[in-house]
């Protein structure tokens, strides 16, 4: 079986100048639909007379190539070796546990638990949910079968053409002491980006808005005997709006960057718990910047004397 399936599958879909395969969807383009080839589609460009290899480029483009290679490797096993029951724990509970957390997100029934490394009573009662669920013998008991299932479904609700999108937990690194050290460089890149993106929220909204946001009247003046009617024909400024209305969404940006009933996200993202400069020191420090400029060199083929 492993010769015949090396024979079978050992081409794979390339882009000219990269090193590693090209990733590609199909989906028959009528009950799934995606961003690649689709069967029917596939059967339009066949019949215009293109091959395997026109076909695919006709949808990745003309870098795309076919390659063959005779280094074809089993997937290596991740099944522990042992059944994990109550009152297991270690790694591989972990993994357990946090496999079932994430398909929780789409089988709430199953219960979410906590991921702690030791196989309890909210593990276990999860694990026989998820058993029950697919047709597996309901005992709690994390055997092969149920151990690669748990970890088909999870690959499955994630979603292998989004996966990315989603992203993984970082879980940092155990003490001596049992306490978690948090990843610092993840720490400071989420630093820079909660600081930066509310200010450039807050003050893109402020340009469009205008000056307006600071000579915005008040609602006495809307509601005023005399000025009333003045605010309301100036103020609906011809955006086929009301008064009141455009006057609503002139305080909320207000409100959302320097109004007295705010936060202030523009000075307090720029400045609260410190500059932002001090996140961009503490990336550049652990980035292994000298690491990502080899990396670079070697995509663009850099060649140095």
């Amino acid at each position: 079986m492993e010769r015949l399936t090396a024979e079978l599958f050992n081409t794979y879909v390339q882009r000219s100048g990269d090193a590693e395969p090209y990733y590609t969807e199909y989906c028959d383009g009528r009950t799934v639909t995606c961003p690649g080839m689709k069967q029917w589609g596939t059967v339009e460009r066949a019949k215009e007379g293109k091959n395997a290899l026109q076909i695919l480029r006709y949808y990745y483009g003309k870098r795309v190539q076919l390659v063959t290679t005779n280094h074809i490797a089993s997937i290596p096993s991740s099944y522990p070796g042992s059944p994990l029951r109550r009152g297991s724990s270690g790694t591989n509970v972990r993994i357990l546990q946090k496999q079932l957390s994430r398909i929780a997100k789409d089988y709430p029934s199953f219960g979410k638990p906590v991921v702690n490394g030791v196989f309890d009573e909210a593990t276990e009662r999860s694990v026989k949910r998820f058993q029950k669920q697919f047709s597996l013998t309901a005992d709690g008991v994390v055997g092969r079968a149920t151990w690669y299932k748990i970890s088909f479904i999870y690959v499955s609700v994630k979603d292998l053409a989004e996966l990315t999108s989603e992203g993984e937990t970082a879980e940092g690194t155990q003490t001596a002491s049992g306490n978690y050290l948090i990843n610092l460089l993840l720490a400071n890149v989420c630093k820079q980006n909660v600081t930066r993106f509310p200010y450039e929220m807050a003050r893109i909204a402020e340009d469009l808005a205008g000056g307006a946001v600071g000579t915005c009247l008040s609602e006495a003046d809307l509601h005023g005997e005399f000025t009333g009617p003045w605010v309301e024909k100036y103020m609906k400024n011809g955006t086929g709006t009301t008064a009141e209305n455009r006057m609503r969404i002139l305080r909320l940006i207000e409100n959302l960057s320097l109004g007295a009933g705010a936060v202030g996200y523009r000075t307090e993202s720029l400045h609260g718990a410190g500059s932002p400069q001090a996140q961009r020191v503490m990336i550049a420090r652990q980035g292994d910047i000298d690491g990502k400029k080899v990396l670079a060199k070697r995509i663009a083929r850099v060649k140095e004397d």
